[in-house]
């Protein structure tokens, strides 16, 4: 990965500036989201409701496009926010505790701060999620039952930790881009509808398997949906913008992002775009620790090939998106 070093562009230099200089805040809207859906649908299979939950959060959640920046999406509502994941983690009960807050606020390392009103909401919604975490609560306890946990792996996940239960997801994932890229999400939208209707209902597996075509359109119509959010956000921006180079660029994001709601894309700057925005859904699904990009240099190589050979983009703009590309990949680690 490109370094972000002092001979970046003044951009990225502002945009790194104002990673290093934010602090930590605790963000609880995609949990405040998923439990609305979670009470709302309870009877729901577990795909469609995580898919629920999911298109809840993208629809309602908080979004933002920084001063300067040419790649948009955020995963939280802070600048530099951390969300919890009751429904992935269990979290020992050091969570109920105001204390807990106002430690994590006065740490010398890494400190996170809340809001009050968000605290008191949030310590509302920790009961509900008692029992119910996927990992710790369903897929830990049933390997536990089946003696397939052991060890080191029966201790980490008993640890009273919040950063372990954090950095811990289903699996080291990496999300299939090469047929993204191609497809986009529209056309996924469309193959998941061609496999549903092959569908046998003599199958003593039809139900689930419809239920996951089902969930797949649902998600798939919420990264739409999303990416309509912020291109609406950056015309509306563009209006206001003074600076005409600013309010070119907002133009052209705006036009980017609509475009994604039909087409997959289609130069480099639009392939950039589209994986850090996909990226950033997973982000907020999952846990980014353990969501890979995959083989970057491959997958945005006939991209920058066709755009060079055409004019389209210039080596040192190329540099750029991937200077921030970087940045926006680290920019919530805890």
């Amino acid at each position: 990965m490109i370094s972000v070093a002092n001979n970046s562009s003044g951009r990225t230099l502002k945009l790194k500036r104002n990673l290093l200089s934010s602090r930590y805040e605790l963000c609880i809207e995609r949990m405040k989201f998923f439990t609305e859906i979670y009470k709302k649908y309870s009877n729901d299979p577990e795909i469609i409701k995580r898919a629920k939950a999911i298109a809840h959060t993208l629809k309602n959640m908080t979004i933002f496009i920084r001063d300067d920046e040419l790649l948009v999406g955020n995963e939280t509502s802070k600048n530099l926010g951390e969300k919890i994941n009751l429904d992935l983690f269990r979290y020992d009960n050091s969570l109920d505790k105001n204390s807990t807050y106002k430690k994590l606020a006065r740490r010398k390392l890494q400190s996170f701060s809340i809001e009050e009103g968000e605290r008191d909401e949030l310590l509302e919604i920790i009961p509900f999620w008692k029992g119910k975490s996927l990992i710790a609560d369903k897929i830990n306890q049933r390997l536990l039952k089946e003696g397939l946990l052991t060890g080191t792996g029966k201790i980490a996940s008993l640890a009273p930790n919040i950063a372990i239960h954090q950095g811990t997801t289903e699996g080291h994932l990496c999300v299939g881009y090469e047929k993204l890229l191609k497809f986009g999400y529209k056309g996924i939208i469309e193959e998941a509808e061609f496999y549903q209707r092959q569908l046998n209902k003599e199958d003593e597996k039809f139900q689930e398997k419809y239920n996951y075509y089902e969930a797949v359109k649902i998600y798939y119509n919420a990264a739409i949906a999303f990416s309509k959010r912020y291109s609406n956000l950056a015309m509306d921006l563009a209006k206001y913008e003074k600076n005409e180079k600013r309010k070119t660029e907002l133009e052209i994001i705006g036009e980017m992002m609509h475009k994604f709601t039909k087409k997959p894309p289609k130069t480099f700057y639009e392939a950039v775009q589209f994986i850090w925005f996909s990226q950033n859904i997973a982000n907020i699904i999952y846990q980014r620790s353990v969501l890979a990009l995959g083989r970057l240099d491959q997958i945005l190589w006939t991209f920058y090939q066709k755009d060079i050979k055409s004019n389209k983009v210039i080596p040192i703009f190329a540099l750029e998106l991937i200077e921030e590309l970087n940045l926006k990949l680290t920019w919530n680690i805890t």
